[in-house]
């Protein structure tokens, strides 16, 4: 199915931004982000992960690295060889999955929609009227969707109570940006949808035949081009990832064996916030405990997506 060959790749891009989250952007051009070869700044990231490192500095650095968009350093300090190797397993696997007509041509419809000529007037005529319908209520959506998110956390068994603050900490934050920012602006929907053709149209891949030929490392290439243009994109609403990651600084609160505790600080949204998070040794290596699990989360889904798959197929054909 389409949805299993590209729920690994999304999600390795948001799982690895998030595991930043706990310089300026170079600019990315389309001649640059359509080559297959790793870029330099990942290169040197890579000789530096092999370094040894405290658990503070691999915190500093994961953001250093969301901040220049380099997913295949930011996979090399946040996951240890064995992690590393069943996820570079998977994507293998989806890679040998067939696809069908339905899947090509699904696949080329949704990039169409947003990089064919005049499609990003196509998607504004469409949600112009939207936007203006949508812009009294404003004051209505924006409370109600803060209330869900506050009460989602609140439910969330998965979180621990330093998690939980942490995250009402951003959801207040959220809240104060979007009483003030003007997310009807057809304007900056424009900007963001411009930005995001921008980066699809950079990695040169309009088939879900050249995606399925990627390997691991070129995909993290190009999704690290994607990356780029999000966060471009977030831009447009006065939310800018970059100087999240800028402000971010780690201290070692502790260390015991083989584990530590990491205190962070950062400003998002120009509110200022710190959290703890667990490091934890592998081989000689620091490793942030909850990006380890969130990009386990990524691989065992994906896994489960294919074997679900699988079964059904089979009595299709019988």
């Amino acid at each position: 199915m389409l949805k299993n060959k590209l729920s690994l790749a999304l999600g390795v891009v948001v799982a690895l931004g998030l595991a930043a989250c706990g310089g300026d952007e170079p600019a990315v051009t389309a001649k640059a982000a359509g080559s297959l070869a790793a870029p330099k700044v990942a290169q040197v990231a890579a000789a530096v992960s092999n370094k040894s490192m405290g658990p503070a500095q691999v915190s500093m650095e994961l953001a250093h690295l969301a901040k220049i968009n380099d997913l295949k350093g930011m996979m090399t300090l946040a996951m240890p060889a064995p992690a590393m190797k069943k996820m570079v397993d998977s994507w293998e696997a989806k890679r040998r999955e067939p696809i069908t007509d339905s899947d090509r041509k699904e696949f080329a419809d949704g990039i169409a929609k947003l990089i064919a000529p005049g499609a990003i007037d196509s998607l504004m005529a469409m949600a112009e009227p939207q936007l203006a319908q949508a812009k009294p209520q404003m004051a209505f959506y924006v409370p109600m969707g803060i209330g869900v998110l506050q009460q989602g956390i609140s439910a969330n068994a998965d979180m621990s109570d330093v998690q939980k603050k942490q995250a009402t900490e951003m959801v207040g934050a959220l809240q104060g940006w979007a009483t003030k920012t003007d997310l009807t602006d057809p304007n900056r929907l424009r900007k963001a949808l411009t930005e995001m053709a921008s980066g699809v149209k950079a990695t040169n891949i309009t088939t879900l035949d050249q995606l399925q030929g990627l390997s691991f490392d070129q995909m993290l290439g190009k999704g690290g081009v994607l990356f780029g243009s999000m966060k471009r994109a977030l831009n447009a609403y006065d939310l800018n990832m970059d100087e999240m990651f800028t402000s971010l600084k780690a201290e070692e609160i502790s260390i015991t064996g083989d584990t530590a505790l990491v205190k962070t600080s950062m400003t998002f949204l120009g509110q200022p916030m710190s959290s703890e998070a667990q490091m934890i040794r592998s081989d000689g290596r620091w490793y942030s405990k909850d990006s380890i699990e969130a990009l386990a989360k990524v691989t065992e889904q994906a896994i489960g997506e294919n074997k679900e798959g699988t079964p059904k197929a089979a009595e299709s054909d019988g």
